[in-house]
């Protein structure tokens, strides 16, 4: 996966070079370009290989740099941001400078492992498919905001789209890990089209452009299937 040069970034993101803070911040907020973090990071061999903006108000004071654990599967450019077991590091404005950069950086590699560990746990543990269905139902309930026990009659799309393999080599197959990833592919790139009860119009998904969006839903897929993971080796 090719990283994106800093020029290129400067020139399609304005907002990285940012440097004036918002009005009414305090004098201790410290209001950093993002492209300094991003050429931190570039010092410990992190390099930037996608962008996302983040929707945030300008008087949103609660903003911090925000660090998480990622997986790409190699044949996309999709990531899969890991749930909720393994937290995101957060460095606030005050406090950011390159050795918080460094530590978060550390901080981020130790957790790495326990990832690796818990995918290949996931690729062995094959889905029934109730429990295809039961996951994709759940996934499906959160990314509407829909209650599960409604999603019948007033979600425009069924479990079964989330299913549906847009690779070759995922088709036929029906380990965690790869329904994980449909599921999550299916959600995150749109194109899903259906029907809306309520309005009585046909509507089709979006991919998600925002960071915010795209973190959430990765979150979620993820946190499912951990639990998943949980039920199908809990001792009986």
């Amino acid at each position: 996966m090719n990283s994106i040069p800093l020029n290129i970034l400067e020139e399609k993101y304005p907002s990285l070079i940012q440097t004036a803070a918002f009005q009414g911040a305090s004098a201790r907020y410290s209001q950093i370009p993002t492209i300094e973090i991003i050429m931190m990071m570039m010092e410990q061999q992190w390099f930037p290989v996608k962008v996302m903006e983040s929707h945030v108000r300008k008087e949103d004071r609660s903003c911090a740099f925000q660090f998480y654990l990622g997986v790409f599967r190699i044949a996309c450019t999709n990531g899969l941001i890991v749930g909720e077991q393994f937290k995101r590091i957060s460095v606030k404005h005050q406090d950011i400078g390159k050795e918080a950069v460094i530590n978060a950086s550390f901080k981020i590699i130790d957790k790495a492992s326990k990832t690796i560990e818990t995918i290949k746990d996931m690729k062995e543990i094959p889905l029934t498919g109730p429990e295809q269905d039961i996951f994709a139902k759940t996934a499906l309930s959160g990314m509407l905001q829909i209650p599960f026990n409604d999603l019948e009659t007033k979600s425009p799309y069924t479990p079964d789209q989330l299913l549906r393999a847009r690779r070759r080599d995922d088709h036929g197959k029906d380990d965690l890990w790869t329904v994980m990833n449909t599921v999550q592919e299916n959600m995150i790139k749109g194109g899903l089209r259906g029907f809306n009860p309520k309005t009585k119009k046909r509507v089709k998904t979006r991919g998600v452009k925002a960071i915010d969006k795209d973190v959430k839903l990765n979150t979620l897929v993820w946190t499912l299937a951990e639990k998943m993971k949980e039920l199908k080796t809990k001792p009986s």
